[in-house]
């Protein structure tokens, strides 16, 4: 199990219940959140006021007689202090980037000594994706600087089979696409959007569609043009960007695919 703790810190002594914002007690994992620049503006399904900026999701192998107290004040480092026998910790860290897009990456685990303290801070929570992230750990008066990139949480479950112009008359065209979804995992959710090329001008775009629960089984989807267009052939490059995870952690994989259309 879990706790989402906002802006605050939690002390894991082995066993017990997760208190309320601020400090509390979790069994060996939990989830840390502070609401960053930009959280109110993230996209995709419940992005808002209830989904923070910046989340991480933490476990840890603390023994009976040990203890690890979580801070994460201000969203921007994380302060992990390990008192009792060595443990291991994994970290999961999720934001948004720069497009609305979620991103999630797992760390690589790390071992903690009796009285160490680790702080673990992001050199771009924009760009986790790419970003290195450093760790400082202060143990017995020393201090141990190391950067290690994240590896990408995410699953592929969409494609592209073919795109169509539907005429509505006018010049106005109402663009179908086709979509095979796979195994999408629980919580998944599809956005698509479009945009239509004629040589190297671009001419338009198509609101994205976003499509969650049973609405990602649909096998064709309907965008529509923003603007007019005149008989010919255009290029379209359709973005796929699919989004999975557990609970509030979120990773996605952006696709593109051009395709060749009549209208």
């Amino acid at each position: 199990g879990g706790t989402l703790l906002s802006a605050g810190s939690a002390a894991g002594a082995g066993a017990g219940s997760a208190a309320g914002a601020g400090a509390g007690s979790a069994a060996g994992a939990g989830v840390a959140s502070a609401a960053g620049p930009g959280a109110a503006s993230a996209a995709g399904p419940g992005a808002g006021a209830s989904l923070s900026d910046r989340i991480v999701q933490f476990g840890t192998s603390v023994a009976r007689s040990g203890a690890d107290t979580i801070a994460f004040p201000a969203g921007g480092q994380l302060s992990v202090h390990h008192t009792g026998p060595a443990s291991s910790l994994t970290l999961t860290l999720s934001s948004f980037g720069a497009g609305g897009q979620p991103v999630a990456v797992t760390l690589p685990a790390v071992r903690l000594a009796s009285g160490e303290t680790l702080q673990v801070a992001p050199t771009s929570w924009r760009a986790l994706g790419t970003a290195r992230i450093r760790l400082r750990a202060r143990v017995h008066g020393r201090t141990r600087t190391t950067f290690v990139k994240g590896r990408i949480v995410a699953q592929r479950f969409a494609a592209v089979h073919h795109a169509t112009l539907h005429a509505l008359g006018h010049g106005r065209y109402r663009l179908d696409l086709g979509l095979h979804v796979g195994r999408a995992p629980s919580g998944a959710w599809l956005s698509v959007a479009a945009t239509i090329r004629r040589g190297h001008r671009t001419l338009g775009t198509a609101a994205p569609v976003q499509l969650i629960g049973s609405t990602l089984r649909t096998s064709v989807t309907h965008l529509t043009l923003a603007r007019t267009l005149t008989p010919g052939h255009y290029t379209l490059v359709v973005r796929l960007l699919e989004a999975s995870g557990t609970g509030p952690v979120k990773g996605s994989v952006i696709v593109t695919r051009t395709i060749h259309v009549v209208a």
